[in-house]
């Protein structure tokens, strides 16, 4: 397996126009080639739209797997997701249990991943407040009607030592993840820069770093709103050999 370190410094350019280009280089403030991706197809196909209406509280943050749709719901009165089947409409059922029990949270972020293990499809959820991550057995909570988390693995939602806030996170293997590390403020005028910090499960030992910008563009120096700099959608492959980060601010 090619280290992920390799793969995230190249990845940034997927789906990346830089708006500033002309206005500086981008080897001065990322680490890795920027390239725009240009849609270069000529085959076009015309598809047919088919309406499936969803028999249920569908409302909230979405993410989609095969057949099935997943809604992180605010308005479930005790569980964070219900998951609907696109095809036919039907509510399967509503899963992770809000509540303080060993297995419960009262809040989670959305999924960012999904991935397979033993032909199970599984998600990684974050309960910053509990500081836990779960490992969440969607093929097994389907099948029993109940929610089904395979591990519940501690895990502070801060590193102390930096003031780094960890956010979205990306299981690589059964005991490494991949965190995204947020932007601290150090002043009115100064930040850290994001980064994503690989980590063990078992010891959550930080093994290394991986930078994708070489320092902040600061106001004047591009076209772009500062704080924009560092919003972006990021996506990680189920097999834990990829990682893709998409700039918005920067497309044309």
């Amino acid at each position: 397996m090619r280290k992920i370190g390799k793969l995230i410094s190249l990845m940034w350019a997927l789906n990346v126009c830089i708006g500033c280009h002309e206005k500086h280089d981008d080897s001065l403030f990322f680490n890795g080639e920027i390239q725009t991706i240009k849609d270069s197809g000529k085959e076009t196909k015309k598809v047919a739209l088919k309406p499936v209406f969803l028999d249920g509280a569908n409302f909230g943050y979405i993410a989609v797997y095969d057949s099935l749709m997943f809604f992180m719901n605010p308005k479930l009165p005790d569980r964070f997701y219900n998951i609907f089947n696109i095809n036919t409409g039907e509510e399967i059922g509503t899963f992770c249990n809000k509540g303080g029990g060993p297995e419960e949270a009262t809040a989670v972020g959305p999924i960012s991943q999904f991935f397979e293990r033993e032909n199970e499809l599984k998600t990684l959820l974050f309960a910053p407040n509990e500081e836990k991550l779960f490992v969440w057995n969607i093929t097994q909570s389907i099948a029993r009607g109940t929610t089904i988390m395979d591990r519940v693995i501690p895990f502070a939602w801060r590193d102390e030592n930096r003031g780094a806030c960890y956010n979205e996170m990306y299981l690589q293997d059964d005991n490494t993840l991949l965190a995204r590390v947020d932007p601290v403020p150090l002043s009115d005028d100064e930040a850290t820069l994001l980064f994503y910090q690989k980590r063990t499960l078992d010891t959550n030992e930080a093994l290394k770093n991986y930078s994708i910008y070489k320092q902040a563009i600061k106001e004047g120096e591009a076209s772009l709103i500062s704080e924009a700099y560092f919003a972006s959608a990021d996506a990680f492959k189920p097999d834990g050999t990829k990682a893709v980060q998409v700039w918005g601010i920067f497309s044309n």
